[in-house]
C-alpha cells in the first residue's frame, strides 16, 4: 500500500453498490464522503474514474448515491475502488 492510504476491504456498511450483478448502471452508495472512483478490469487496467458527482443524492438512510454506467464495456468481473478521505474500500462488480 502507498504510504499515508489505508486498503479497507468492504466488510462493513460503510460502500454498497447495486445491482451487482448487473447490466452495467450501478448505484454506489456510501455512509460518508466520497472522493474518487475507479473501475478496474481484471487486468488491472482502469476503465473508469470521476471524482466529479453529478448524480449524488442523499436517500432516506443519510447514504449518499451515486450513478455510474459502465454499460459499453465487456461482461465480465471489475473491482470498483471508492475513496474517502485516507481510506480505500473496493469491491468486485460483476457485469453481464
Amino acid at each position: 500500500n502507498p504510504v499515508g492510504i489505508n486498503a479497507v476491504n468492504n466488510k462493513n456498511d460503510f460502500l454498497k453498490i447495486y445491482p451487482n450483478p448487473g447490466r452495467g448502471k450501478v448505484a454506489v452508495s456510501s455512509s460518508g464522503s466520497i472522493k474518487a472512483i475507479e473501475i478496474y478490469n481484471v487486468l488491472g487496467e482502469r476503465i473508469f474514474q470521476t471524482s466529479m458527482f453529478k448524480h449524488q443524492t442523499q436517500g432516506e438512510t443519510g447514504q449518499a448515491s451515486n450513478e455510474i454506467d459502465i454499460s459499453n464495456k465487456p461482461d465480465g468481473i471489475y473491482f470498483i475502488t471508492v475513496k474517502s478521505g485516507e481510506d480505500v474500500y473496493w469491491q468486485k462488480l460483476i457485469k453481464n
